[in-house]
């Protein structure tokens, strides 16, 4: 008797290990290659929980990375600034070109559909559809400043504005390549500060790394500041409301970077039909007098978009 009872236990586990590991339940792996001309397929529908192999077949490395260029920041938890952090949360960003035969394997666990692109090669694009029971309306990935620095930073504001050489001492100081790198850190400063000067920080401090030589995190190539430039021209969008038609807004330093972020940014609140042929008209008044510039702002259009 008690030999038949250990046999039905065996066959009772069996089933329930079975059960478990039916093909119903498992998660499927998918295939997206990478060629000179794009991401195949270039729309995946998935569930959620199932992943996706990227692979370069192509002879020219490519980054894959999620929307919006440059940043990187519209599916969850995913930011260019994230690359290189160790035990981080897996980001939907290679974080550097893959080479001819290299694979990147990423698991979708929030559904949605998730916009992708090659860094390298902006204009190869791919969408994939998630489905799942937690659609999420990605905002962004703000790091949130708490009601008591957003007071620390309007005291600290007027305390600079009486005691000007204290304030440009500290301006200084700051480090603006670390400080772009923390949402929560730049919206404190920036609301310190002001848009204007940080930028103008930024400009400098990322146009000459070697002023801050003895900071083994600024080893960055001379004069890259386009990407930060982007984050602080988000920020100051979120923070002052700039318009993106506005000729305060145009700025073409950093290879018009806080420009381009002020689009992205601002799109996000007025990306109805109307505002963005709005804005594409405005871009069109500067191609007889300022081709550059009117390329530039429309090139800013699609960051938004």
């Amino acid at each position: 008797m008690a030999s038949k009872l250990v046999t039905l236990g065996f066959i009772l586990f069996s089933v329930f290990l079975t059960l478990c590991m039916s093909p119903a339940e498992a998660h499927e792996q998918y295939e997206v290659t990478i060629t000179q001309n794009g991401f195949i397929p270039s729309t995946l529908n998935i569930r959620q929980g199932e992943s996706i192999v990227f692979t370069n077949k192509d002879s020219n490395p490519h980054w894959v990375a999620s929307d919006n260029h440059p940043t990187h920041t519209n599916y969850p938890g995913s930011d260019i600034r994230n690359c290189g952090k160790e035990n981080g949360t897996p980001i939907l960003d290679t974080c550097r070109g893959l080479e001819k035969g290299e694979r990147f394997t990423f698991t979708f666990d929030s559904s949605g559909t998730w916009g992708l692109h090659d860094h390298l090669h902006p204009d190869l694009t791919a969408k994939i559809i998630v489905e799942g029971t937690n659609t999420i309306q990605n905002t962004g990935n703000w790091e949130k400043l708490s009601v008591w620095y957003r007071l620390k930073a309007w005291v600290l504001h007027y305390w600079y504005l009486l005691f000007k050489q204290s304030g440009e001492a500290q301006l200084h100081r700051l480090n603006m390549i670390m400080v772009v790198r923390n949402d929560a850190v730049l919206e404190y400063w920036m609301r310190v500060f002001g848009y204007k000067n940080i930028f103008d920080e930024i400009e400098k401090d990322l146009y000459d790394p070697t002023l801050r030589k003895s900071d083994p995190a600024n080893q960055i190539l001379l004069g890259q500041c386009h990407i930060d430039a982007h984050f602080a021209g988000r920020m100051a969008q979120k923070i002052f409301n700039l318009s993106a038609i506005s000729e305060e807004a145009f700025d073409t330093r950093c290879e018009f970077g806080f420009y381009h972020g002020i689009l992205e940014a601002s799109l996000g609140n007025l990306g109805d039909d109307q505002n963005v042929k709005k804005l594409a008209e405005s871009c069109a008044r500067y191609d007889e007098n300022d081709s550059m510039r009117g390329g530039f702002c429309r090139h800013g259009i699609g960051h938004g978009l």
